[in-house]
């Protein structure tokens, strides 16, 4: 039963109505991402096989002649999350065939980074992540000639309440936590609860954080308290729960596998405690392998699709304007 038609082309958000599955996962599976498991996204193309779907042609990006410089630097303790390791080797990768020469460095702050200023003479666009002031983006917006762009929304508060001088793309950490909280809603979850480390204000799990907060309060449920796992001057690390006077949780979400891992190590050895179909993640398939727990449910957003939105960027001045943003989409993936 094909429906396919010059007048009336089959979109990917028809196969997305008819197999009840995000636009997100049919748009990764048809394009072989591994992200989605193999029994999904086989329905998927066969699907769209027999709508008789047709990719439509993608508009040729021309580079700028020759090879453009660009600069990847991050700040503050974005060079250790596992998230910005991966966007770092998704840069790495694209940047060849993207006609670009890719050079990454880190700094603690602002203060040491000014130490390499005139060196940005030499580039021809840069992208920056970590805790950054509005200050510090404007500082590097004039040090550069050429284009910067934001990666990752990780930013001090004061950048929210400030039209950003240069463009940004980001996660969408408040909708995805939403969706794990509605998601948990539909499996007649009411006492859910949250994962994080620390919340500092502005930052990703915080963000995380609050769109839990919302999605219970919009339901008008009382969120719990938060789980928080840090690490004392040793390195060693130290966990505790703060439920309160709370009964425990009978479903979590988290931002991410690693600190899900922590937990289920600590409290639910066994996998007594907790269904897997009770636990939702932020991350991709990669790190949910990595720590065990590619049997939970896991919402992901695509290191490659930031980097190569960020390299369209770099190509293309102009085609994000200051103060502009792009959010990227993600996509729930059932367990594999």
């Amino acid at each position: 039963m094909k429906m396919n038609s010059s007048a009336n082309p089959v979109r990917l958000k028809d196969i997305a109505e008819m197999l009840q599955v995000s636009v997100s996962t049919v748009s990764m599976a048809l394009s072989g991402h591994r992200d989605v498991g193999e029994q999904t996204a086989q329905r998927i193309r066969a699907c769209a096989t027999e709508l008789g779907y047709s990719a439509p042609e993608r508009r040729r990006v021309t580079p700028k002649p020759g090879k453009r410089r660009v600069g990847f630097w991050m700040f503050g303790s974005a060079i250790h999350h596992d998230s910005f390791a991966c966007l770092t080797l998704s840069l790495s990768k694209l940047a060849p065939a993207s006609g670009i020469q890719m050079e990454v460095s880190s700094y603690p702050d602002m203060v040491e980074a000014q130490k390499q200023f005139a060196a940005l003479r030499e580039f021809d666009g840069l992208l920056v992540s970590g805790v950054l002031g509005y200050e510090d983006i404007a500082a590097l917006a004039a040090a550069l000639k050429g284009d910067v762009c934001l990666l990752g929304r990780w930013q001090n508060p004061d950048i929210q309440h400030k039209p950003l001088p240069i463009p940004m793309i980001h996660w969408q950490e408040e909708a995805i936590a939403a969706a794990a909280v509605s998601h948990l809603f539909r499996q007649g979850h009411r006492n859910i609860g949250c994962i994080c480390e620390v919340l500092y204000p502005g930052m990703s799990q915080d963000r995380f954080h609050n769109g839990y907060h919302q999605a219970l309060r919009s339901a008008a449920i009382e969120p719990l308290p938060c789980y928080l796992h840090a690490q004392n001057a040793g390195g060693t690390g130290a966990t505790h729960m703060i439920w309160g006077d709370h009964e425990m949780p009978t479903a979590l979400i988290a931002p991410n596998a690693r600190v899900m891992s922590l937990f289920l190590r600590e409290y639910d050895p066994e996998g007594k405690q907790y269904p897997r179909d009770a636990l939702i993640i932020w991350d991709s398939t990669e790190q949910a392998d990595h720590y065990g727990l590619g049997n939970i449910m896991r919402i992901t957003t695509s290191v490659a699709d930031m980097a190569g939105a960020a390299f369209h960027v770099m190509q293309n001045p102009g085609v994000f304007r200051a103060g502009s943003s792009w959010a990227l989409p993600f996509a729930m993936i059932p367990p594999s």
